[in-house]
């Protein structure tokens, strides 16, 4: 029963050393905002250079609770909205199939497919961006009749685009579906 773990763990080694450039982008401004020397990548100087305003809001709170710039904080926060993602994307396919198998599935697809395991630990905002989205949707499927669940939902679907803006279209897509 370990094996499945184990070997996930083995095949994520390799992207542990992915730090893409975006990752320093976000740092330095956090640095800049934390030294007070603004919401710029240089001082004093303001310009947006965040892909995602979220994002950087998210890495700007733990920083500062950890009192400084860390690429390493950044990444723990990136792989565990990853794995928040793939218990997402379990809750979603269980949730609509009516079955464990199907949820299990999803989940051993997304945790395993290349793309994601690159991203998982690169301190970037995709693991969020995943998770929002997915359980956004399953609690929005959600059919045991539980309020606070769709209306959590179509939160999460509506902040989606502070953390990707290519998110705004699955809010679309949600609200033509229910229309």
């Amino acid at each position: 029963s370990w094996l499945l773990p184990l070997a996930g763990a083995a095949a994520a080694l390799p992207c542990l050393r992915f730090q893409p450039d975006d990752l320093y982008i976000y740092l330095r401004v956090v640095q800049n905002v934390l030294s007070g020397d603004g919401w710029g990548f240089n001082p004093g100087e303001p310009v947006n250079v965040a892909s995602s305003g979220g994002w950087l809001l998210t890495l700007l709170t733990l920083m500062r609770a950890a009192g400084h710039p860390d690429a390493g904080v950044a990444q723990v926060a990136s792989a565990f909205c990853t794995m928040l993602a793939i218990a997402g994307a379990y809750r979603l396919a269980t949730g609509l199939a009516g079955h464990r198998l199907a949820g299990w599935t999803a989940a051993l697809a997304l945790g395993s497919d290349a793309w994601v395991m690159r991203w998982f630990w690169s301190g970037m905002e995709t693991g969020a961006a995943m998770a929002v989205a997915l359980w956004g949707l399953a609690l929005l499927a959600d059919e045991s009749g539980r309020r606070p669940n769709g209306w959590l939902g179509a939160l999460l679907i509506a902040i989606g685009p502070v953390i990707r803006p290519e998110l705004a279209l699955l809010a679309i897509c949600v609200f033509a579906a229910r229309v």
